[in-house]
């Protein structure tokens, strides 16, 4: 946490906001994007992964280019992340349920 603090210029306590909006993200977008997956797996992974690129060179421009509002940038880059995972969180269920016969669920 203190390199994150450091980067930033932030308090150590505010670096733990970055998780927290992390799992709030991952809370709020998973049933609506497990939904979507169950319908248009492609699409939903092809979103998931978009959102992580984009997550990331977010992070990077904010840290690199020494942006006024470096913590603002990094926290929608969290949020980012935290969609993007909310896919690939949902995808074994799915991958099991879709690809496997129904005897074979609990071992998928």
């Amino acid at each position: 946490q203190a390199a994150s603090a450091a980067a930033l210029g932030i308090a150590e306590g505010e670096v733990a906001s970055f998780y927290s909006v992390y799992l709030f993200c991952c809370l709020l977008f998973m049933t609506p994007v497990m939904w979507q997956t169950e319908r248009h797996e492609s699409s939903a992974l092809g979103c998931s992964v978009a959102a992580t690129a984009v997550a990331a060179w977010t992070r990077w421009w904010a840290l690199a280019a020494e942006s006024r509002n470096k913590f603002g940038l990094c926290l929608l880059s969290q949020a980012l992340v935290g969609f993007g995972a909310a896919a690939i969180s949902t995808l074994p269920g799915q991958i099991s349920h879709q690809r496997f016969p129904a005897s074979q669920w609990a071992l998928a």
